[in-house]
């Protein structure tokens, strides 16, 4: 019989109420407990932070690096920022970060250009399906999904616009991902001074060095 429901009176304990499976447990929830802090003492207090010289060092050192960590370590917010702090995007070079996601792109993108304190669409940006939000000539750090930075290969095939490339999520495995290493793979060998980070949270990382470091790129 439908229940009919008066203010003042008590809610009558309706299906969706519950989880899937019956659980009357309320779902978890994940908040930023850093989120009273200043924007620039929550990037300190990320553990990727501990390691920033640490990846800038390999860059310098090695032509590919793995950077593997925990989901909510940083890495996809923060390593674009210390490499654009440490010149990485001087004389109008761009940094480049895949992601398998549109919305990964698009909201990523939106809390980086929070923490700079630049708006969204010019130092940095998100390029996706049917939505670009960069500038050309202004834009250095852009996230895109690994589908469109392939379809751009088409147009420039060394993607001569970008002095570093970061594959992130890379553990998702997608067809676009896999392709997406070995093509670059086969830019590495045209462009001596390009540089690439492949991110993962759960990632083998033995056998995606020997997967580069048989070409001329080391790892």
């Amino acid at each position: 019989m439908q229940q009919y429901w008066r203010p003042g009176e008590r809610a009558p304990q309706l299906p969706y109420d519950k989880e899937i499976g019956g659980s009357e447990e309320p779902p978890s929830v994940v908040w930023n407990t850093n989120k009273n802090l200043s924007l620039d003492e929550q990037r300190r207090r990320l553990p990727v932070f501990r390691h920033r010289l640490s990846i800038l060092w390999a860059l310098e050192k090695h032509r590919v690096v793995i950077l593997v960590g925990q989901t909510g370590c940083g890495k996809s917010t923060q390593v674009p920022q210390y490499l654009c702090e440490a010149g990485w995007t001087s004389h109008g070079r761009r940094i480049g970060v895949t992601v398998p996601r549109r919305i990964a792109a698009m909201t990523i993108a939106s809390r980086v250009a929070q923490e700079m304190g630049v708006k969204l669409g010019r130092e940095v940006g998100y390029s996706i399906r049917f939505d670009d939000q960069t500038t050309a000539g202004v834009t250095r750090i852009q996230y895109m999904t690994d589908g469109l930075l392939l379809r751009e290969m088409i147009s420039d095939p060394l993607l001569s616009a970008y002095s570093l490339l970061i594959v992130d999520d890379a553990h998702d495995r997608t067809i676009q991902t896999d392709l997406l290493l070995g093509l670059l793979k086969k830019v590495m060998k045209k462009r001596q001074h390009l540089r690439l980070i492949i991110s993962s949270a759960t990632l083998d990382a033995q056998a995606l060095k020997a997967f580069f470091t048989d070409s001329a790129a080391d790892a």
